[in-house]
């Protein structure tokens, strides 16, 4: 591990915080299509979500085994795009619901 250099200034965490968030935040934003707003009432179980927001395809290729995957991008059923991108949805929806304003008082990082 290097050591910290004793010249540079530090930086409150709340601003790098801040800044990292607005980094993912921004990262999110470009999937595409975009993803909906979420309910401003989550569950208490949002595990069902994905099958709300994502389409049909994109929630098949998610819960498919890498073989099932492998066998459909070997024989052209599926694009490499289109798995990309289901996943990346994925991702960002998973992140917006782990990151979401909406969690109970005492769950939501401050």
């Amino acid at each position: 591990m290097a050591k910290a250099n004793k010249g540079m200034a530090k930086r409150p965490w709340q601003d790098i915080t801040r800044e990292v968030q607005d980094y993912r935040n921004a990262s999110i934003g470009r999937v595409q299509p975009s993803l909906p707003r979420l309910p401003n009432n989550l569950p208490a179980s949002v595990i069902g979500i994905p099958n709300e927001v994502l389409g049909r395809e994109e929630v098949q290729i998610t819960q498919a085994s890498p073989e099932d995957l492998i066998l459909k991008l070997a024989t052209g059923n599926l694009t490499a795009i289109a798995v990309t991108r289901a996943f990346l949805r994925r991702a960002a929806l998973a992140q917006n619901l782990v990151s979401s304003p909406h969690l109970p008082l005492g769950l939501h990082p401050q």
